[in-house]
């Protein structure tokens, strides 16, 4: 198993400078689990710390894609909490397919990386999806972040759109994995993630720190900690800065 190494950098480094350290960081990848990170003032530098050394390394995160999951087998997942809140007449299941579903439940993420419906019903404003946490998470990882950049490019367009309100949490723990239905699949961790997310504000984005180490450099640097909702980070999306 590699050794794990972090390496904080000041934040006032070029990106000419700062990719020239990560090219010289290549050559240890191979025998350490090494991270870069620029230090910021929005980000607490102990939980970043705390998160990565407790999370799995990359070498533990093996290629789990849904063939390989079995039922009541424990994997590591993502958990896509997506509470949703509207006020006009329209369907509820038309509404999940074209507000969340297009993007996480996409062909193009490949079979390996594509969400599953894991606890909530077609009656239900309040779902949870998963997907196996692997070595290569981006296509997943962007597929949410996609939800609410289209999201926004809708209210622009067609203003009635702006009437579905979205509340919006990303996790990432071990699960037994259940495909029976939705009273089965109601474990402890998703009712602990119902009664989380019950708290949080909406059209923002949550992530929590069990995540926060899975994430590409590019979007982890952008995360703020979020004060008043304990050990979680949020993204603000905003496309008129």
């Amino acid at each position: 198993m590699k050794k794990k190494a972090l390496l904080i950098i000041d934040g006032n480094n070029t990106e000419e400078e700062t990719e020239q350290i990560q090219q010289k960081l290549k050559d240890m990848a191979r025998w350490l689990d090494i991270r870069l990170l620029v230090r910021s003032e929005d980000i607490s530098l102990d939980k970043q710390a705390d998160s990565f050394f407790s999370s799995p390394s990359s070498a533990e995160l093996h290629e789990k894609d849904w063939s390989l999951i079995g039922e009541n087998e424990e994997h590591l997942f993502f958990i896509l909490y997506v509470d949703m809140d509207y006020e006009w007449d329209h369907s509820l299941e038309e509404l999940w397919r074209e507000r969340i579903e297009d993007y996480i439940c996409s062909s193009e993420l490949g079979e390996e990386a594509v969400w599953k419906l894991f606890c909530g019903n077609d009656h239900s404003r309040k779902r949870i999806y998963i997907t196996p946490v692997r070595k290569d998470n981006l296509n997943a990882i962007k597929s949410t972040f996609r939800i609410f950049l289209n999201k926004q490019m809708d209210n622009i367009r067609e203003k009635d759109k702006r009437d579905v309100e979205l509340r919006y949490y990303l996790t990432a723990r071990k699960l037994l994995y259940k495909s029976g239905d939705s009273s089965e699949r109601l474990i402890p961790a998703c009712s602990n993630i119902y009664k989380l997310a019950d708290s949080l504000k909406k059209e923002r984005l949550y992530i929590s720190s069990e995540v926060l180490a899975l994430l590409p450099d590019n979007l982890r640097n952008n995360l703020k900690e979020t004060k008043e909702e304990g050990d979680l980070y949020s993204y603000s999306f905003n496309l008129l800065t």
